[in-house]
């Protein structure tokens, strides 16, 4: 398919129709561990030279090229530099030997092992053994429970060639797989290389025939109780399952599929105005309805809460259940979700121009696994367009009873409850059939709101300074209230519209540490004054309008997007935010329990200590940084919050960002009209702190989990952000460190699957940032570990590098740097944004290519001489406590 976004970019999938429902009980894991042995040695990549090939090209491991395997599929990604038929040959060389040349030698199935045990250990958490428990009970009946894609130690520990390579064999044929090729290149050319390099392509053997998945056999009302208190959260649901036969795609079943849609979407607006006002109970709610692998259909209306609400939460959801299964939905909303699908698929046809490749690709992808024909926007439009508009209340409600008029109702309840009484299933089934037994009426939903309904601003503030800046497209206008606005016209996102506005001094002015954790839920759920956020959503249906708070290091932000037609609308949205702003109790007591539940998790989770403990260790122990202690986040006021944030939109300092595919002069006009109107704003200017690294200190802590795997973490001091020149040599630096950390640490020695290293240079903090690395090993092998980094430091710093590591470094660099420079984001967050405050910024995008390309040996070996001294490296290990 050719699609020129991002230009000169291609995006090559092979789509093997396999994955581990394909296996044998001798086989289970073999499916991924295969995925993973395909980048350990095939007939034109010899074991080692695959990745470096890679890189030579301009191609990093794991951003450029990845593969993913599930339950019946694997799929191996590569985006190619260049569209040239150069490089589309190389792809397709790599492409072919994915299909039919993996080597599988013994030495690099038994290499690979530990790297796979190492994943298999960082998957491990509260969280996904609660989903696996789960699978186990839902899915009886089915290989669903007995295939998870990671496998079985039994099987990952003995695993040989032999084995994999009988899966291989079996799967592997050309008639099973799909290869996609999305980007910029000439189809016919592309077609008849696709042809020379994979026709001779031949399966060894005949295909077998694929396992039959099984059937859901579950009958009455189940209970499923799984406590987990590792977990920080109770999850509730009501649930059922059926089984079906896969459909061929037609309109019929399309129409199906969007009247499900729909009873997903209204369902859920429900649901979220019954958090709002429920917010002391439920903490998160959602409404799904669905397929697994088009065999097993599921309907599911869940809810969080903590353990002691347990009950409550599953009347509550009985209720929203019944209410919609009894009396219906309604007419007014059925037409709001119309509104929302028709917004959809208009705003999708008016930004198809600009359509990223690889998202392209593994949307084909994505239809083809799912046994559905592909449309491009504008057919989707014309095709689902009619369907919407014809969309009836009965069918609706019809559809609804039909997939809730099963034989079976499963009533789920996991994660940090604890029922005492011999039998807890009992228990929840007999609170269960209380609430079912009692009376329902029916819903009554928000009312529909008058938006805008602030006053127009009949005339803004006049412009005190206007600046423009031919090197880099961009303008920027200065109001008398102090307010600066600066625009740039793109091209990279059709018919879009991007804006930021950045409020005052963010988290730097945090009076009490943990109110900027509270900030951002509290605003995001509480809207307006007049209109709560659920208002908010009722009156902006059928737009595409979408405006998030959050609380920068140095700034507030209100960051928003739409289609280019409703950019007044958007601003609107921001001038009622900013003027009439709301700070809710029910905002506050939501916010508040979600951040119960997320410390309640982490308390018991190896990553939740680098948040509490780690991080601020490594900022010498200055509480501005890491997570607060959960008493003091507790103990904290709305009070507190509404005087920190309320005077900061009043009048703190405003710089306002615009971006995207409009009208210069119709966007300032409108900029102006309404950022004018707004009071008088402090000055804009750039605020620091300090804070000390923890110079050769070691911290040791751990963590009462029954996870067995332990974070290792090493930093070293460097600088802060803003000498550039010195920031992007660090970047390269870091990834020089982790790919000798990978071959190392993973390829060598199996003991991790994703060592990081990166470079954390301070945007606030004078003087300060940190070159780290990351590492979750098996415990008892941390000091070993971090024994091998310390090495491998050293080597960098006393042995330099060579010039195929800087080469290799820099290689895809480059390439990604190229795209890049071409989208808002990059010029929305690392340029203009802030430009007022910071104005060196807008100096950056002139010498970036040219300064990461001009990056010398010389250079890093310098920075790894000044910074990567023994003696200042801080480590800090976090590991299971003894009595786990």
């Amino acid at each position: 398919m050719e699609n020129h976004e991002p230009e000169n970019r291609v995006a090559l999938f092979l789509y093997v129709h396999t994955g581990s429902l394909n296996e044998t009980d001798e086989q289970r894991g073999v499916a991924h561990y295969l995925e993973h042995m395909q980048f350990n040695g095939t007939t034109h990549f010899p074991p080692g030279q695959l990745v470096k090939f890679f890189q030579d090209i301009g191609m990093s491991f794991g951003g450029d090229t990845n593969a993913h395997t599930s339950y019946d599929e694997t799929v191996y990604r590569i985006d190619l530099p260049k569209g040239s038929q150069e490089y589309l040959k190389k792809g397709f060389l790599v492409m072919s030997d994915y299909a039919r040349g993996a080597l599988l030698t013994e030495e690099e199935v038994e290499r690979e092992r530990g790297v796979i045990i190492a994943e298999k250990r960082s998957r491990d958490s509260a969280k996904y053994r609660s989903m696996v428990a789960a699978s186990r009970y839902k899915y009886d009946g089915t290989l669903l429970p007995k295939r998870e894609v990671i496998g079985i130690d039994s099987v990952l520990l003995h695993a040989d060639s032999k084995l994999l390579r009988s899966y291989y064999d079996s799967w592997y044929h050309p008639q099973n797989m799909l290869l996609v090729v999305v980007g910029d290149v000439e189809p016919s050319q592309t077609v008849s290389l696709i042809g020379e390099m994979f026709e001779p392509l031949k399966g060894i053997g005949k295909m077998p025939p694929c396992p039959e998945i099984g059937e859901v056999h579950h009958k009455g009302t189940k209970v499923f109780y799984h406590p987990e208190s590792e977990l920080g959260r109770t999850n509730i649901a009501i649930e059922t399952f059926w089984n079906e036969q896969p459909r061929n795609d037609s309109r019929n079943l399309q129409k199906e599929e969007l009247l499900r849609y729909a009873s997903i979407m209204i369902l859920h607006n429900r649901l979220q105005q019954l958090q709002e006002k429920k917010s002391d109970v439920l903490t998160d709610a959602g409404y799904y309805s669905g397929d697994m692998l088009e065999r097993i259909r599921y309907s599911t209306i869940m809810a969080a809460t903590t353990g002691d609400k347990w009950q409550e939460t599953l009347g509550l959801l009985d209720t929203i259940l019944r209410q919609a299964l009894v009396y219906g939905v309604t007419q007014d909303e059925l037409e709001r979700v119309k509104m929302d699908i028709l917004a959809s698929l208009d705003s999708a046809v008016l930004t198809a121009g600009t359509r990223d490749s690889e998202k392209l690709g593994r949307e084909i992808i994505r239809q083809f696994g799912d046994n559905r024909v592909y449309l491009s926007p504008a057919q989707e439009r014309e095709l689902y367009g009619g369907f919407v508009r014809q969309m009836k209340v009965e069918d609706l409600n019809s559809l609804l009873q039909t997939d809730w008029l099963q034989e079976n109702r499963i009533i789920t309840l996991s994660g940090d409850v604890a029922i005492e009484e011999q039998d807890p299933q009992e228990v929840v089934l007999k609170t269960y059939e209380e609430y079912a037994s009692k009376e329902v009426v029916p819903f009554q939903g928000a009312r529909l709101e008058q938006f805008p309904y602030l006053k127009v601003p009949e005339k803004s503030q006049v412009v005190v300074k206007e600046e423009r800046f031919p090197d880099i497209g961009a303008e920027r206008v200065e109001l008398a209230n102090n307010v600066a606005i600066t625009f740039k016209k793109t091209t990279y996102e059709a018919n879009t519209v991007r804006i930021m506005v950045d409020i005052g001094r963010g988290k730097l002015s945090e009076p009490v540490p943990g109110l900027s954790l509270l900030a951002e839920g509290v605003v995001n759920d509480s809207g307006t004054m007049r209109l709560s956020s659920i208002d908010l959503a009722k009156t902006l249906a059928g737009k595409t309008v979408d405006v998030n708070f959050g609380v920068g290091q140095e700034s507030f932000r209100y960051s928003g997007r739409a289609v280019v037609g409703e950019s007044e609308l958007l601003i609107q949205l921001i001038y009622h935010l900013l003027q009439d702003p709301a700070l809710r109790d029910q905002a506050w007591t939501r916010t508040m329990g979600r951040l119960q539940q997320m410390y309640a998790g982490m308390a018991k989770d190896i990553q939740g200590a680098i948040s509490m403990e780690v991080e601020t260790f490594l900022a010498g122990g200055d509480p501005r940084v890491g997570l607060p202690p959960w008493p003091q986040v507790r103990s904290l006021q709305l009070e507190q919050l509404r005087s920190w944030l309320l005077p900061e939109f009043a009048s703190g300092s405003l710089e306002v960002t615009i971006v995207g595919d409009f009208d210069p002069v119709q966007m300032q006009t409108l900029a102006m009209k309404y950022f004018g109107a707004l009071s008088q704003r402090q000055e804009n200017k750039p605020e620091f702190s300090e804070i000390t690294f923890p110079v050769g200190q070691m911290l040791r802590t751990s963590v009462d989990t029954s996870v067995q795997k332990s974070i290792v973490i090493a930093a070293w001091p460097t600088a802060d952000f803003w000498d550039i020149h010195r920031t992007r040599r660090l970047n390269i630096l870091a990834d020089i460190f982790q790919e000798r950390l990978r071959q190392v640490i993973r390829e060598k020695l199996g003991a991790s699957y994703a060592p990081a290293v990166y470079s954390a240079p301070s945007r606030i903090y004078t003087g300060y940032g940190r070159m780290q690395v990351q590492v979750v090993v098996a415990p008892g092998h941390e000091d070993a570990i971090l024994a091998e980094i310390e090495k491998i430091a050293i080597e960098l710093k006393d042995d330099g590098i060579s010039s195929t590591e800087l080469a290799r470094a820099k290689g895809p660099l480059m390439t990604g740097l190229k795209d890049v420079v071409k989208s808002n984001d990059y010029w929305m967050n690392s340029v203009l944004a802030g430009s007022k405050r910071h104005p060196q910024q807008l100096q950056w995008p002139l010498s970036m290519i040219d300064d990461f390309q001009g990056i010398t040996e010389a250079e890093i070996e310098e920075l790894a001489v000044r910074y990567l001294i023994p003696a200042k490296m801080a480590k800090a290990v976090v590991s299971p406590s003894d009595r786990r």
